[in-house]
């Protein structure tokens, strides 16, 4: 007999007046194996559903490992490249247009107003002495040089 015709069944004993002590054991030993029916399908469901998230949690575990595995590996490469770069520069030094004066030295300054047809062959032959412009205005050229 299924369990969803017992159990009404069961329960009209349970309840009737004229049922024997018997009875209504077998019947309370009947809502039990029910309810242990019940209780186990649910277990199960619930078990099901845990084993299902482990599965998602697992595959986004794997997916996140994945990117940070690839971005040590970029940072990897972007510090072999630093490292070449640095190497580089200790052999043979760069020249970056900035001229640094080491500590204590000394500059020494021209104020000059040349004419505007001799500008460019004043600075060229200012800039072979070492000469540096500094500052311009609509008068003058400021220029510096280390002291020699």
């Amino acid at each position: 007999m299924s369990t969803r015709i017992a159990l009404p069944l069961v329960l009209a004993c349970l309840l009737a007046p004229g049922c024997s002590d018997a009875s209504r054991k077998n019947a309370k030993d009947s809502i039990s194996v029910e309810t242990d029916i019940k209780v186990k399908s649910q277990i199960m469901r619930d078990l099901e559903e845990a084993a299902e998230n482990i599965k998602e949690a697992t595959a986004t575990a794997k997916t996140n490992v994945q990117h940070v595995a690839g971005r040590a590996q970029d940072m990897a490469d972007l510090a072999v490249g630093m490292g070449r770069i640095i190497s580089n520069v200790s052999e043979g030094g760069v020249k970056v247009g900035v001229d640094v004066a080491p500590k204590g030295h000394q500059w020494e300054y021209k104020v000059i107003t040349p004419k505007a047809d001799k500008l460019e062959k004043t600075l060229n032959e200012l800039g072979a002495q070492g000469w540096e412009v500094v500052k311009a205005d609509n008068e003058s050229l400021l220029l510096k040089r280390r002291k020699q």
